[in-house]
């Protein structure tokens, strides 16, 4: 009986026949598979125009961003409308009392240098950026209890040229205060309007110069200084203007005619 071979290299001999019908296999294989492969029907047919109409398109990048930025403005405007909306309407009758009138005119001074002068700003404002004034001030509204007025003249864009903050931003710095006492002595108001006889309407005791927006301060917003009468918006219609207070000298009418 005769076994295994055992001469030199038969062994290697067998694993080059293994290795030989493997690769043959495997090539078979592919050669018969391949044959019976569908053919590739190349790229998908694209659907018409009108039938992707209605689909989206994904937004870029800079898309994404005018969206974001969108949505913001978005409620800023509307944080800004529930605001003006919580402004007391003005109802005939419900005037300031001497003793709010009184207050207000004393709050009033201490953020003036002189009467007339333009008021401090009470709240931090950072100096180094743009102001967004008019998004308050525009049109007014109440902030957590407290009414930022209208604007009393026409709008002007530096705002901070005039209005300079009574709080140094700068944290630590406290309130801002002068070095100095101006001796600037202004045209002084005469508190109380005249009346020509009982029940005439008073004239405007203050000057009218960048105070042409009577609500701003007589408005439902104007707490001691509201008027009477809310309704009526021409103001000036029924209050005249005191020429002295407005540097507009009386003219005497019967010496320009000839």
């Amino acid at each position: 009986m005769t076994g295994p071979s055992t001469e030199p290299g038969s062994e290697r001999r067998w694993l080059q026949m293994l290795a030989v019908a493997a690769v043959s296999g495997a090539l078979i294989g592919f050669i018969v598979e391949t044959r019976h492969a569908p053919e590739p029907g190349g790229f998908a047919e694209v659907r018409p125009a009108q039938h992707i109409a209605d689909v989206p398109l994904a937004p870029t990048q800079d898309g994404m961003g005018a969206l974001r930025r969108a949505a913001r403005v978005e409620r800023h405007v509307a944080g800004l409308a529930s605001l003006r909306a919580q402004i007391p309407a003005m109802a005939d009758g419900e005037g300031a009392t001497a003793d709010e009138r009184r207050a207000t005119v004393e709050e009033r001074a201490m953020r003036r240098a002189y009467d007339g002068a333009p008021p401090t700003v009470p709240h931090p404002v950072d100096q180094l950026d743009y102001p967004s004034c008019v998004a308050c001030h525009a049109e007014g509204l109440m902030v957590e209890g407290r009414g930022a007025a209208v604007i009393s003249h026409e709008g002007l864009t530096s705002c901070l040229q005039c209005h300079v903050v009574m709080r140094d931003p700068l944290e630590g710095r406290g309130d801002v205060a002068p070095d100095f006492e101006s001796d600037f002595r202004p045209l002084e108001s005469a508190g109380h309007g005249h009346t020509a006889w009982a029940g005439a309407p008073p004239t405007i005791p203050h000057p009218t110069t960048m105070r042409e927006r009577c609500d701003s301060c007589h408005g439902s917003l104007g707490e001691g200084l509201r008027t009477r009468h809310g309704g009526r918006q021409s103001c000036d219609q029924c209050h005249a203007r005191t020429s002295s207070l407005d540097q507009r000298p009386r003219m005497d009418l019967p010496s320009l005619i000839p």
